[in-house]
């Protein structure tokens, strides 16, 4: 009576979970704002007018001004409606980090 949920246990272990995705706001730029010229942070603060903080490059700073580029991405998205879904977002511009990507390993 028990074995057909044992080996469902047993299948499930042996499955590994989906990697993490993570929201990529340069990927988001490139599908938001195809043509510029370069998507780099400051790049894409300056063609957005988003003032850069004075203390850029230090940790607080970059994810403020990175989410408020964010934000100005996602509603320029919206307004044509080509993002209008978290699937959307997830399907133009999510990735998988590279600490959650396998790694090949040699025996030597």
């Amino acid at each position: 009576m028990h074995g057909p949920v044992n080996g469902d246990v047993c299948g499930l272990a042996a499955t590994a979970p989906p990697a993490p995705a993570v929201v990529d706001t340069r990927l988001l730029a490139r599908h938001v704002l195809p043509g510029v010229s370069s998507y780099g942070l400051d790049a894409l603060l300056a063609h957005e007018d988003i003032p850069q903080p004075p203390r850029r490059h230090r940790a607080m700073d970059d994810v403020t001004v990175t989410a408020a580029l964010f934000h100005r991405l996602l509603t320029r998205a919206a307004r044509p409606r080509a993002i209008s879904s978290l699937g959307d977002l997830v399907r133009v511009a999510a990735r998988t980090p590279r600490a959650a990507q396998p790694i090949q390993l040699e025996f030597s």
